[in-house]
């Protein structure tokens, strides 16, 4: 019997442990999704200082670097969203005689809620946050 607990309290912390990390997995992918989204052209700025691991005055000289590029990245971003909802517009005109009353419903209001939050507009992107030496 004392085995019996021992193995089932081994099982409930790996369950704990396994649905623990998928959870926290879940968040952290869908964090990163939302973010890349918010700030086109951004999260390749952040990449790449990754990747480079520049020092102070690197990065004062590929801040300008970034910023010319940032309006072209954003701009780019703009017209695949553009494109992309022209495509979605495109696909429920074919799909519409096969939709019942009530899936053309549903789908039409789909489609306006996603309107209505892509034309509200975002504030501009800040700038990324300068790094600072620690002291």
């Amino acid at each position: 019997m004392e085995t019996l607990k021992i193995v089932l309290a081994m099982l409930a912390l790996v369950l704990i442990g396994f649905i623990g990390g998928f959870v926290t997995h879940r968040h952290l992918a869908i964090e990163r999704i939302h973010q890349s989204t918010r700030h086109p052209g951004a999260g390749i700025e952040r990449h790449l200082e990754r990747i480079i691991q520049p020092d102070d005055a690197q990065r004062e000289q590929l801040q300008p670097i970034f910023e010319k590029w940032r309006n072209s990245m954003r701009t780019v971003h703009k017209a695949h969203m553009k494109q992309r909802s022209e495509k979605v517009d495109s696909m429920f005109l074919e799909m519409k005689p096969l939709l019942n009353p009530t899936q053309l419903e549903r789908t039409e209001a789909a489609i306006e809620r996603h309107r209505e939050r892509a034309g509200k507009g975002r504030p501009p992107h800040p700038p990324p946050p300068r790094h600072r030496r620690e002291q």
